[in-house]
């Protein structure tokens, strides 16, 4: 960008002057500590430059980054615009504003760009339709005015689906297997031909962002003798069982009470598909969906966390308070993503985080649970150069990996987004730990709406489920014929 350009130009002449001060000195080394004669800072002199820095070339899991130099190649990034993101879920920065997010992702895109002769242009629009309507734009113009675009998963989806994306198979030098790249998600959202058109990680932080956990009142906690929250996740007994005991518990003690908060369609869903049941079942072999309907796992998951859910004296899931009623102390808890906790940036307020319970203590791990806000990343069709675009891409997203990770947690515990140590290590993990995302909510599988009855009607999820069986097969047999 000629704004990032203009001010590493600028960095580099005033890092030179300074230079040039120096070495008209005594000539002896410098300790950091200016004495008199012009010498910059260490501290000071490692933050100008650290802009235009290529870090140290010894960590072997760079050490096969695709490269390649472009002569001043303009990259255009077209990208739907998350209004309801925290901090870090655009793909790029303008200028360094000073926060620790979007200074090192800036910086990230200013190594990027000199490392391999690009200019990136990032270009947001605010309606995810708008990004399929210009991809199909440049097809029927022949042109390529994006050779980058990301949006949410299920819109991006429909993208790929109408044929408006590469697949990673045809984009060499990208390599899916680093730890850059969401495996797990990647995996879950290949398209009906088996091939992978959506890049999901480190090059859009929205994976992170959008990942959803438990955030529970420590003082409520300690005031109504729930628990030590923290000892049961790490004794692995925070399950399903514990915490509706925990949550019944609580709303019992005043009507205006609840044990959880949620949104009928987001944290809700989390806390039955964190116990590891699911509508779908993926063959091993083949990679092909099949529709399970109501396994008698999931029939229990919904008797009795379902059942607790839908009951309007324990639990909260009305849009328009359920964010209040955790805020003033009324609830024990909330589902919601990590983007969602800016609302309580500035109120005072005691809380920490836990993962999903699981089923039972006999399950392997916690699950992580999103929903699919999360962006993904596709080569437009129209790209002149594919090559070239996995170049950029896999260097940009090795670059998010290498310079975000710990920055994002310290911003997060900066602005009180998380309020202990124990929460950030509970975050850390829950990036770590396998991630559900109901394939159903990426792909049209024509399922019932409101299959749960979470934002109204009973509990009979088995008919609902029934119901649209026929409709369900025919969109998958459609879905794998595509291509």
């Amino acid at each position: 960008m000629k704004t990032k350009r203009f001010v590493t130009t600028l960095l580099f002449l005033i890092f030179l002057a300074v230079f040039v001060l120096s070495a008209a000195s005594c000539g002896r080394p410098s300790s950091g500590v200016s004495d008199g004669t012009g010498t910059l800072p260490a501290d000071s002199r490692s933050a100008a430059t650290d802009a235009v820095t290529e870090p140290a070339a010894s960590d072997p899991l760079y050490a096969d980054l695709p490269t390649g130099y472009y002569d001043g190649h303009e990259v255009n990034i077209l990208q739907y615009h998350a209004h309801g993101a925290q901090f870090s879920m655009d793909m790029d920065a303008e200028e360094d504003d000073g926060t620790l997010v979007n200074g090192t992702l800036w910086k990230r895109t200013v190594l990027v760009e000199d490392r391999l002769g690009i200019d990136i242009s990032l270009t947001l629009v605010e309606k995810t339709d708008e990004v399929g309507q210009k991809i199909d734009a440049d097809i029927a113009a022949e042109e390529c005015n994006f050779e980058i675009f990301s949006n949410h998963s299920a819109h991006l989806a429909v993208q790929t689906m109408n044929g408006q994306a590469i697949a990673y198979s045809d984009l060499p030098g990208i390599d899916l297997t680093k730890p850059w790249w969401n495996d797990s998600v990647i995996e879950l959202t290949k398209a009906g031909d088996g091939r992978v058109y959506m890049g999901f990680g480190y090059i859009n932080m929205s994976c992170f962002d959008s990942q959803c956990g438990v955030w529970f009142n420590k003082d409520l906690a300690e005031e109504y003798q729930l628990g030590d929250i923290y000892a049961m996740v790490k004794n692995k007994e925070w399950t399903m069982d514990r915490y509706i005991q925990i949550c019944r518990t609580f709303a019992a003690n005043g009507e205006n009470l609840y044990g959880v908060s949620a949104y009928p369609y987001v944290g809700a869903p989390g806390l039955v598909l964190g116990c590891d049941v699911s509508f779908f079942e993926k063959d091993s072999l083949t990679g092909r969906f099949t529709y399970l309907g109501v396994t008698d796992k999931m029939y229990d998951v919904n008797s009795k966390m379902g059942e607790m859910l839908r009951d309007k004296s324990v639990s909260n899931l009305d849009w328009a308070t359920y964010f209040d009623c955790f805020r003033d102390g009324e609830s024990f808890s909330l589902c919601v993503n990590v983007s969602g906790m800016k609302y309580f940036r500035g109120v005072e307020l005691n809380y920490g985080l836990a993962p999903f319970p699981m089923y039972n203590e006999e399950q392997k791990t916690y699950l992580s649970y999103t929903t699919n806000q999360l962006q993904g990343v596709c080569v437009a069709v129209t790209t002149r150069d594919a090559a070239r675009s996995a170049v950029i891409i896999e260097n940009l997203a090795a670059e998010s990996y290498r310079r975000l990770r710990d920055v994002y947690f310290e911003q997060l515990l900066n602005e009180r987004l998380l309020r202990d140590e124990e929460s950030k290590e509970i975050l850390a993990d829950i990036f770590e730990t396998p991630l559900v995302l109901p394939i159903e909510a990426v792909y049209d599988f024509k399922m019932a709406g409101n299959i749960f009855g979470f934002d109204g009607g009973d509990g009979n999820i088995t008919s609902r489920a029934d119901a649209c069986r026929e409709a369900v097969n025919k969109a998958l047999d459609d879905f794998y014929a595509w291509g």
